[in-house]
């Protein structure tokens, strides 16, 4: 993954992070303190909590942090095992796309409704899946590429991806 897209998606997700703080704080203080709670700051915080997971998803990806069993990968012989990684990349890939053509479809399907609270169309809240679905299409696809190459040797297995984290 792009190391500045890297940077992006983090500096997003701590300011989501922080905003989504900052939201449930300004709630806690007017209801207790104020008797007058908005009635946006949840709908705000689980809107943004939304974007901040998903985000994460993508971030796990890119650094092959996502949950794998590969029992069975590291078990077969090397070629066999770039046959396997690059045919389990290009399903994720594929899966990928097409999630994303669904989600579209969802978010312009939800667009007519509002949310009453944010005033702004529920299709928001699913455009995002479009947005990872894309990114993870593209960083699957650019695994893919790496591991026909031969370059991309650790992409599929733990051990490694957990040594990076040491």
């Amino acid at each position: 993954m792009s190391r500045y897209l890297k940077k992006a998606e983090e500096v997003l997700g701590v300011v989501l992070f922080c905003t989504i703080l900052v939201s449930i704080l300004w709630q806690i203080v007017s209801r207790y303190f104020f008797n007058a709670p908005p009635s946006w700051t949840e709908e705000l915080s689980r809107f943004l909590f939304i974007y901040m997971g998903t985000i994460g998803v993508h971030l796990a990806q890119g650094d092959y942090g996502h949950v794998r069993i590969d029992m069975l990968v590291t078990a077969v012989p090397a070629k066999v095992r770039k046959v396997m990684e690059s045919i389990i990349l290009l399903v994720c890939s594929l899966s990928m796309m097409v999630l994303a053509w669904f989600s579209l479809w969802m978010a312009i399907r939800k667009a007519p409704i509002q949310l009453v609270s944010l005033g702004i169309s529920s299709g928001f809240m699913y455009i995002n899946a479009v947005l990872v679905s894309l990114l993870s299409a593209a960083t699957t696809a650019r695994q893919l590429i790496l591991v026909l190459s031969g370059r991309g040797r650790d992409v599929y297995s733990a051990e490694p991806a957990a040594a990076r984290e040491v």
